[in-house]
């Protein structure tokens, strides 16, 4: 499964992840802390 589309819902703490394939099924939702994002987006997609 590939990842073709990320939305970022951003807040003053808490980012929520959502991830979708090509055919629009969910396959990534994740909840991080403001600090772990940047990490997140370089080491895990």
């Amino acid at each position: 499964m590939e990842v073709t589309t990320i939305g970022i819902d951003i807040a003053k703490r808490i980012f929520q992840i959502h991830g979708v394939d090509k055919n629009g099924k969910t396959i990534l939702k994740k909840k991080l802390m403001r600090e772990q994002v940047i990490t997140f987006m370089l080491c895990d997609l």
